[in-house]
């Protein structure tokens, strides 16, 4: 499913792949009854997460010439920063709001479509 027409592996797909499953983990948390199902998303959501950077920063550097290279990579890790910054007022504005699966649900949705729409985006 990540594999391009030569048999490469295509780095828009399999970040498209990674992030729809951290994405599907990340919306079942919701529905989690139990300690291992939790411990089992959040183990996935993990694995899942751990090849975006790679994915991400190789597809970066497809993408701009030398040159644009700092810059390119410098707003990709910004995105880090900025959400950790957002996450604790946002997160706790939505809990006191919607409750606590708000959160899990707005970001299952937002993934799930950046996921659908990344191939799109960069062919």
């Amino acid at each position: 499913l990540a594999l391009g027409g030569d048999g490469k592996l295509n780095r828009v797909y399999a970040l498209s792949w990674a992030t729809l499953l951290s994405s599907v983990s990340l919306g079942l948390t919701v529905v989690a009854t139990n300690f291992w199902q939790l411990a089992l998303l959040r183990v996935l959501m993990g694995l899942a997460q751990s090849v975006v950077t790679p994915f991400a920063s190789g597809l970066l550097a497809d993408l701009f010439d030398e040159e644009s290279h700092g810059t390119a990579f410098a707003v990709y890790q910004l995105g880090v920063y900025l959400g950790y910054s957002m996450s604790l007022s946002l997160g706790t504005y939505m809990y006191d709001k919607l409750g606590w699966r708000s959160g899990y649900v707005l970001f299952f949705l937002l993934g799930t479509a950046a996921a659908a729409l990344l191939p799109l985006a960069v062919a």
